[in-house]
């Protein structure tokens, strides 16, 4: 999410977690904890090889769910950010 998204989500998010205003990345993590765990440690190591700062990784599940609840909710913030802004929602792969 760019630095638009990161201030929507501070403006208009369902936690009540502040974040940067700046590029950020939210990366969802499933299976068993060692597979989370070994993911985790990976994805870390790219996301610090490639200039990332700020990692942090959820110390528990509410934690991880109150991220992830403002993840799901981008594309409204995004909304929120200009009258009259029209999107189309949709994921990577």
């Amino acid at each position: 999410m760019d630095e638009w998204y990161m201030r929507g989500t501070n403006l208009y998010g369902a936690s009540s977690r502040k974040y940067r205003e700046e590029p950020g990345l939210f990366v969802k993590f499933q299976g068993s904890e060692p597979v989370i765990q070994a993911s985790a440690q990976q994805v870390e190591k790219i996301f610090k090889d490639f200039g990332g700062r700020n990692w942090e990784f959820a110390k528990d599940k509410a934690h991880a769910e109150d991220i992830w609840l403002d993840r799901k909710n981008a594309h409204y913030l995004g909304l929120s950010l200009k009258a009259g802004a029209k999107g189309v929602p949709t994921d990577v792969w």
